[in-house]
């Protein structure tokens, strides 16, 4: 189970693609929100990309079934 365990949940994409490039954000580095358009140098928060490309068709993040780690807090 462990080795699949990244493929179920995790706050990572499993796969972006974007202006033409597919990137793997689960198996890379970090990768800056800058790098998809968004305008920020931290390591991307996938659920806000994927809501920013609703209107761009040609552009899509897959995620996990479980996007998130059990370990994030979440404001009340």
């Amino acid at each position: 189970m462990s080795l699949v365990a990244e493929l179920l949940v995790n706050n990572r994409a499993i796969a972006v693609r974007y202006d033409g490039n597919l990137y793997f954000p689960t198996y890379s580095a970090f990768i800056p929100g800058t790098e998809f358009g968004l305008g920020y140098e931290y390591e991307t928060n996938y659920r806000e990309l994927k809501t920013h490309f609703e209107s761009q068709p040609a552009n899509w993040v897959l995620c996990h079934p479980c996007p998130t780690v059990p370990s994030r807090q979440t404001s009340s």
